[in-house]
């Protein structure tokens, strides 16, 4: 197993190496974060076997129909979260000093796309955002 160099803010590297068949692996940090976190990395190894199936041909059998059902599930509930960091990170951005320009290169977009895509969060943060920051309501 290789160790990376450490990533922004000084969290712990990623490990990436191979299991006894040679197939690759990843360890990394969930330093930080809460019991949640167990579930997005849960929530990514069931999309990461979706892809590894349907590059396989190993779906489309109605047996298969429980795993895929997983996967859209998991994918479904991804997508929110990433949503929601999308829309945390952007007003971060912000808060930090950054530009539009700087932004749109972040996105690999065109700058009013950025202007645009910001100027569109909602005034309150939503559910998915307030996820990711931990400060739902308890």
């Amino acid at each position: 197993m290789t160790d990376q160099q450490p990533r922004d803010g000084g969290r712990p590297p990623l490990r990436l190496g191979t299991d006894e068949h040679g197939n690759p692996t990843v360890t990394l940090s969930l330093k930080g974060l809460n019991a949640g976190a167990t579930r997005l990395v849960d929530q990514l190894d069931t999309i990461l076997g979706a892809v590894a199936a349907l590059r396989a041909g190993d779906l489309g059998q109605p047996d298969s129909l429980p795993s895929i059902d997983r996967a859209v599930r998991d994918l479904d509930r991804l997508d929110k979260v990433l949503g929601g960091l999308t829309a945390a990170l952007i007003r971060q951005h912000y808060i930090a000093g950054g530009s539009h320009g700087q932004l749109a290169a972040a996105m690999e977009v065109q700058r009013s796309t950025a202007q645009m895509r910001a100027e569109r969060l909602p005034a309150e943060p939503t559910y998915w955002e307030n996820w990711v920051r931990g400060t739902l309501p308890t």
